[in-house]
């Protein structure tokens, strides 16, 4: 085994773990298919291999990916299913749940995102974490927006409202919300921290009471402080 290979190996534990979560790009996915390739993990060209590109996961995704799941290895001893996209609607997260508790052994499932910001926690509580070295996509968005003068700030909430008129936006703000919390929890400044929850808790206001985006957008933009 090379050495690159041994430190895929360690990065996911050995592989001893039913189901994945991959913080990741698709350059990592193909990685992933060589290792399993070279060291014959499974066949790559047979049913036993799944391979899913995607932009929404949907609930029928959900419920095809269960009946794969629920079935034995035809030509390999194991079943490994790789998922590949940007988002999963909550209804799909929900089936996964259900399909991740009941994975036969041998049977491994690898979901790899750019983001993990729209997962629900019980999901991500089922899957072991791994983290490719790819900075979070949300984290770059959060960090351009904490880069703007106030003035900027409140010029892009207006815009962001303005375009929400015209289609659905909120979890694209919900996204970018997510990459501010995380950019700011990442300081080691006890300042960035308290930020960082004030930020959490504007966030879950919109979750849980369906807040006015554009007054809490605009907290958001004025309380936090320029970075000089």
């Amino acid at each position: 085994m090379s050495k690159d290979e041994k430190n895929l190996e360690s990065l996911f534990g050995g592989f001893s773990h039913h189901a994945y979560f991959v913080l990741g790009d698709y350059g990592f996915v193909e990685n992933l298919i060589s290792f399993f390739q070279e060291n014959s993990l499974v066949d790559t060209k047979s049913l036993d291999f799944m391979n899913l590109k995607f932009e929404t996961f949907l609930i029928d995704d959900a419920r095809s990916l269960r009946e794969w799941l629920g079935t034995m290895p035809i030509s390999s001893t194991k079943k490994i299913a790789i998922l590949y996209g940007d988002k999963i609607t909550e209804e799909a997260q929900n089936a996964l749940l259900k399909s991740f508790e009941e994975v036969k052994s041998g049977t491994q499932v690898f979901l790899v995102m750019k983001s993990s910001s729209r997962l629900l926690p019980t999901l991500m509580s089922r899957m072991f974490f791994v983290d490719s070295g790819i900075e979070d996509e949300t984290i770059k968005e959060g960090q351009k927006f904490l880069n703007m003068s106030i003035a900027k700030r409140l010029d892009f909430v207006a815009k962001k409202i303005k375009e929400s008129k015209e289609k659905d936006t909120k979890e694209e703000i919900l996204d970018m919300l997510s990459g501010i919390e995380k950019a700011l929890s990442k300081s080691d400044k006890k300042e960035d921290k308290e930020n960082a929850f004030f930020v959490l808790k504007m966030k879950d206001s919109i979750l849980d009471t369906g807040a006015p985006m554009k007054t809490i957008l605009e907290s958001i933009a004025i309380t936090l402080p320029e970075i000089a």
